[in-house]
């Protein structure tokens, strides 16, 4: 765990795109209203695979990128979502257009997409089948490749979106690219404060855009059985009550603090399981700009929040799942903790995958952690879906409007953890805690961890 003792790191803005639309306020409405941000995936030519339901974002048009289209026109959609999310992180953060002398801005990125475009070269496959029916590899190179665009290849590079983001955001100072993983925004976040701690920035973007939505990422994942296959009903099978649920314990829009649920009529609400087929993946985009408290009270600012810690681990107990114990992310959250005292109200967003293997041992260390601080505990990806490598900023992101609002959408209240990963009933009230942390998890026994304190 690295932790910042010399300066003090704030979270001043964020910018995000998810299913639910554009904007943090989209999301803590739609979850408030207990409405899911996926369905039916009909977008993605899937067929052979059996995955039907995923959370889309149609590709952004080029009003909303005005002139820079032109350069993106050719680009992956995750890179045109990141694009806008991180202009939309400067404008939420009150940052002028060359405000921040460029060499003093840094980008540390998180993305997923790295050669995954076999949709590029479907219309080469589709023109190069011979009589049997079977693909031509004479006839894909004598007429195929002249159906695969000549920036195929390009698209598929992997730093794509950290060169547009320094590009428009004219980000010249330090930068890293970190890719393919679900805490790859830890990564991100703990370069970007040690960045600024160490006085190389004054200003960081950090982020992350995916678009696990295609056919090559879907085919990887439902090999490793990570994804949830069938239809929505199928997959959820109490998702036809969630709407009746969210009514009967008042869930209503949170920006207006009239309309929160009474947190006395929502504690004794049991949830269901949701899901506990797999995960379920989503488009989405996000940019969070962090400042030195320095640099802050210069702008006038108020922030969304303070970060205190970050925490990486990697045991490798297993390649696919995390250790059954519970025990890597118990170590995150010991560490994360360890100068917190034990009165302390803490709010835990768990990494939630969607898999019993993966989630029983993230309750576990809950459990165990429950045992000393007051906590509460929600599970995002219940209700956004899994963003893959834009996931743990994503997160983040929301974890710090909650602070900043002091509601939170869809958490739980009960007293056992074992029971709260996954839910129908989005339970509200005034968010109580001062303390927030954002687990994640991926494959090879690597976890993280964030943690946010309110101002």
């Amino acid at each position: 765990m690295k932790k910042n003792k010399e300066k003090r790191i704030f979270l001043s803005g964020t910018g995000l795109i998810t299913p639910y639309g554009e904007g943090l306020g989209k999301v803590f409405d739609g979850i408030s209203q207990g409405q899911l941000c996926y369905g039916p995936l009909k977008e993605v030519p899937c067929e052979t695979w059996p995955v039907r339901v995923g959370g889309w974002i149609p590709d952004i048009g080029a009003d909303k990128l005005g002139l820079i289209n032109n350069k993106l026109k050719n680009m992956p959609k995750y890179v045109r979502l990141g694009v806008l999310a991180a202009k939309s992180a400067f404008l939420n953060a009150g940052i002028k257009d060359n405000e921040i002398p460029p060499e003093r801005l840094g980008a540390f990125i998180s993305t997923g997409n790295h050669g995954r475009n076999a949709e590029g070269l479907f219309p080469a496959f589709e023109a190069s089948i011979g009589e049997d029916k079977q693909l031509d590899l004479t006839k894909l190179g004598s007429e195929g490749i002249d159906k695969v665009h000549p920036w195929w290849l390009l698209t598929t590079i992997s730093n794509n979106l950290i060169f547009f983001i320094t590009h428009f955001m004219k980000a010249k100072g330090a930068n890293s690219n970190y890719c393919n993983s679900a805490i790859a925004g830890a990564y991100a976040f703990d370069k970007a404060l040690e960045s600024l701690a160490i006085d190389e920035v004054d200003v960081a973007l950090v982020g992350g855009s995916d678009s696990p939505l295609n056919w090559q990422m879907i085919s990887d994942f439902s090999v490793l059985d990570f994804l949830a296959q069938g239809d929505l009903d199928s997959i959820l099978p109490n998702s036809k009550i969630l709407n009746e649920e969210s009514k009967a314990v008042g869930s209503t829009n949170l920006t207006n603090p009239a309309n929160l649920a009474n947190p006395a009529n929502t504690a004794s609400k049991c949830p269901k399981p949701l899901y506990n087929q797999g995960a379920i993946f989503s488009d989405g985009a996000c940019f969070a700009v962090l400042e030195t408290e320095e640099h802050l009270m210069k702008r006038g600012v108020q922030p969304l929040c303070e970060i205190k810690a970050i925490a990486l681990s990697r045991q490798s107990t297993d390649l696919f799942a995390p250790a059954p114990d519970g025990s890597e992310s118990l170590e995150i959250l010991q560490a994360l903790t360890k100068n917190l005292t034990t009165n302390s109200r803490i709010h835990i967003n768990t990494s939630s995958v969607g898999l019993p293997n993966w989630d029983k041992p993230e309750q576990f260390s809950i459990e165990m952690f429950s045992k000393e601080y007051n906590i509460s505990v929600s599970g995002l990806k219940t209700w956004l879906g899994h963003t893959y490598s834009a996931s743990f900023v994503l997160e983040t992101a929301i974890l710090a409007e909650a602070l900043k609002r002091k509601v939170f959408p869809g958490f739980s209240r009960l007293k056992n953890p074992l029971e709260i990963i996954h839910w129908t009933n989005p339970i509200q009230g005034t968010f109580e805690h001062n303390y927030a942390i954002n687990l994640g998890q991926c494959f090879g026994g690597n976890s993280a961890g964030i943690l946010l304190h309110a101002v």
